[in-house]
């Protein structure tokens, strides 16, 4: 069973970018879209190095 279905992880998105946006930064949602993206990007990054690391 899925638990994190493409619907479910776009509304997570639109909710952590928005609270990071406005809330803690005071900033536009776009502004808070592109660090949340760039968080993800970097730890999908580094999980998957760590993914080879360990197959090697």
């Amino acid at each position: 069973m899925k638990f994190l279905t493409t619907t479910n992880l776009a509304i997570f998105h639109d909710l952590v970018a928005d609270t990071i946006g406005w809330r803690l930064l005071g900033l536009a949602p776009a502004l808070g879209f592109a660090i949340f993206d760039g968080a993800v990007l970097i730890f999908l990054k580094l999980e998957r190095s760590q993914r080879l690391f360990w197959l090697c």
